[in-house]
């Protein structure tokens, strides 16, 4: 059985690390949109 501290913190990890995964693959998108648009 988890603790209430242990899904707590499991909790802010999946957070953290889909905020973070889904910051790259935005800012890559962004990137490559802004090389097209220079191009």
């Amino acid at each position: 059985m988890l603790g209430m501290a242990d899904m707590t913190v499991g909790l802010g990890w999946l957070l953290t690390v889909g905020a973070m995964i889904f910051g790259v693959i935005y800012g890559a998108l962004n990137w490559n949109r802004e090389e097209d648009d220079a191009s």
